[in-house]
């Protein structure tokens, strides 16, 4: 090969590269804000073991949510221990969309295994990051 097959071929690579980042949301900003809110209704799965298994669990409740038809794209995660201090494989956390009320109810009528529905109590504050979540590429932002 010449050195201009090796440089087109080279920069077509970071071209594609840049390009899949860029479409993942890796250039996007992730925004931090505080916001007091009206009762939020959630539907997740209650999980213990590595975080990194977040997506995962967040793809399930997304599936067992589109069965009832509910669709949500507002996911979120509660990790309520610290990795630093606790053996990956006892670390407790929840993941899931928040729905609205109707399709809360629904969901929890019909009791669907795995799923569990509960209500964020309204008049906090609560902290929020907001992260484009287009693929799982989204998540090295």
């Amino acid at each position: 090969m010449d050195i201009l097959t090796l440089l087109a071929v080279g920069c077509t690579a970071v071209f594609v590269l840049v390009g899949c980042l860029w479409f993942s949301g890796c250039f996007v900003p992730i925004s931090f804000r505080q916001i007091e809110t009206d009762p939020i209704y959630v539907v997740y799965q209650s999980c213990t073991g590595p975080f990194r298994n977040t997506y995962k669990v967040l793809k399930q409740v997304e599936a067992l949510i589109k069965t009832h038809d509910v669709a949500s794209d507002h996911g979120f995660g509660i990790f309520f221990d610290n990795p630093r201090t606790t053996a990956e494989s006892d670390l407790k956390w929840l993941a899931g969309y928040v729905v609205p009320l109707a399709a809360a109810r629904k969901i929890e009528t019909a009791k669907v295994p795995g799923l569990e529905c509960g209500m964020i109590e309204g008049g906090t504050k609560y902290g929020i990051m907001d992260l484009p979540m287009r693929s799982i590429l989204s998540l090295l932002t």
